[in-house]
């Protein structure tokens, strides 16, 4: 079963490192942040499996919204 990580602020710096080495370890990648063609950049420098989710997690209600939809698409996170 491949397992599910979430990384906000991976589209730069520490994130995306962060991002990348998950990604290589076999995780199914979420990336988080708030522009969404950093993060497709960063995703596509990858080369793995993932999905983007650009919104700002300082706003509750994209919060909430971000963890239904990991929910009902994965059904968990494994790694935060």
């Amino acid at each position: 079963m491949t397992k599910i990580a979430l990384v906000t602020g991976a589209g730069t710096g520490v994130g995306k490192a962060a991002a990348h080495a998950l990604m290589a370890g076999g995780y199914h990648m979420i990336f988080n942040g708030r522009r969404e063609n950093v993060l497709q950049d960063a995703l596509s420098a990858g080369n793995g499996v993932g999905e983007v989710v650009a919104g700002d997690i300082s706003d509750a209600a994209f919060v909430e919204s971000l963890f239904a939809q990991i929910e009902e698409r994965h059904g968990r996170i494994d790694v935060l």
